[in-house]
This record gives C-alpha cells, structure tokens and sequence, in this order.
C-alpha cells in the first residue's frame, strides 16, 4: 500500500471513529438524563413536606435547586435556595455532608416572606431525615457508576483511536515534506509580493520574505545545518520601465535546520506540491 492510499484509508477510520463518537456522546448523555431524572424524583419525595405548588426543582452541580414565580413582579423562575451534596474529600465518591446556599435580602415582599418559611421548612427536612437523604442520593449514584465509567472509558479508547490515527497522517506528511526538501524542494503558495508573508529567519537578524520554494542542497556532518537554495519573489523594472515580478534563486550557506524546518513545518498548510492532504 502507498503512502496516498494508507492516509486516505486512515481518514476513512477517522470518520467511522467520529461516527462511533457521537454515538457514544448520545449514550452518555442519554444516562446523564436518567441518571438526573431519578435524582430529580428522590429530591421531590425527600423534600415534598417543604414545596408549594408550582414550585421547580432544577438539576445543580451536585445538587439541586429550588425555582418559583414571584407573579407580582414577573414571569420567570427564581431561585429560592440550592442543596448541595458533598463528599469529604475529593478522592471519596459518596456524599457525607448536605449544604444549602441562599441569598439575602431586606426585601419584606410576600414572595420573600414565604421564600424564608420555604427555607426553613428545607431546613427541618434536612435535619430530621439527612440520613435518608444521603443514603438515597449515594444509592442512585452507585447505580450509575459502572454504566458512566464504561461509557467513558469506551469515548476515551474512540479518541485515543482518532489520535492514533492523526500521528500516523502527521507522520507520512512530515516524512513527505522531508523528503521534498531534499529532493526537488518544497513549494508554498503566496499571492504576490506582500509584507505581510512570512519571513524567513537565515541568520540572526537577516530575514528573507515572500519564499516560494525551499531546497536543501547539502547538510552538515552533524545533520544541524544545511546549504539551502531559496527560491523569492522580487520586483524588478523591465525594458519598457514596467514594474514586473520574478522569481529568483538564491544560495544560502550553513543555514540552522531548525529555522528550515520551523519555516516549513509552521506553513505546512501552504505547501503546495504535496500529495498527502
């Protein structure tokens, strides 16, 4: 198999991987869900004695949130308090402790009034049942976890396919790229003479602009410089005393393959005369 044909037969499973991602992106989300409404309906029960009607419980981080409509002054949910779970510390996965977060306010509208006696009440629930409600939530969470690490690990292997497959792409266009400059050269696309195309860094303090071909003529001993034939754009005045634009060719002596290899490799992009794009 040649080169050609074995990058496009990687980017053929590149795409079956994305396929099989979004798959697996779906799932996860999907028991995301699941997992959300099940805690949902275990806050509902727990905390019934505290709720009014119309009142929303919203999924949190780690929590949930309680929502109502303050009908005197608009049309959308406020938050009237969160709860919290927490473990105590990072490295355990179930939850010990129950916390609430809440505003203040010198607000006395009847809205705020029954959004303290609903505080309140959140209060009493936790302290009389915060076994129970602990117990549940650690529960579902429990019964969730195998099916979230397989999921995860099975999105983690998909990637690590598409990245194994991008480093193979990426290393038959280096060696594509490699090969060129030493053999006819590399070619880049620029349109015209222009400030603002790149420079080429020769020595310290001596760039060359518009380049639109880069040859390695010969290399060092030790592999870390290299004479280098550089193909430019220049402008010139002809004959007829019209400006014209030409291409030139220059030699440069024991030029750092390092500034080569970054100039090239950082317009990978604009190279022209490559065949594994």
């Amino acid at each position: 198999m040649d080169k050609l044909e074995r990058v496009k037969e990687l980017q053929k499973e590149i795409k079956g991987f994305e396929v099989i991602g979004e798959s697996l992106a779906k799932q996860s989300e999907d028991l995301e869900k699941e997992k959300e409404e099940v805690l949902l309906k275990h806050y509902r029960i727990m905390f019934s004695g505290a709720l009014v009607e119309g009142d929303q419980l919203k999924k949190d981080y780690d929590g949930f949130g309680i929502y109502r409509v303050d009908e005197n002054t608009s049309s959308y949910n406020k938050e009237i308090l969160s709860v919290s779970f927490n473990a105590r510390d990072y490295r355990e996965d179930n939850a010990t402790k129950i916390a609430t977060s809440f505003y203040s306010t010198s607000d006395n509208s009847e809205f705020e009034v029954r959004r303290m006696i609903t505080i309140g009440r959140v209060g009493m629930v936790i302290l009389d049942f915060k076994d129970d409600i602990l117990a549940g939530y650690n529960q579902i969470k429990d019964s969730f976890r195998d099916r979230e690490r397989d999921i995860r690990s099975s999105i983690n292997k998909n990637k690590d396919r598409i990245s194994g497959c991008d480093r193979e792409i990426e290393s038959l266009r280096r060696a594509e790229i490699e090969a060129l400059l030493t053999g006819d050269g590399v070619e880049f696309l620029i349109e015209g003479i222009n400030y603002r195309n790149p420079t080429f860094e020769i020595r310290y303090n001596w760039n060359v602009r518009n380049v639109v071909k880069i040859k390695i003529l010969s290399k060092t001993t030790s592999g870390k410089s290299a004479d280098i034939e550089v193909t430019k754009l220049i402008s010139r005045w002809n004959e007829k005393d019209e400006e014209v634009v030409e291409e030139d060719v220059y030699v440069y002596n024991k030029v750092r393959m390092s500034n080569v290899e970054g100039f090239v490799f950082d317009r990978e992009q604009t190279i022209k005369n490559t065949v594994l794009d």
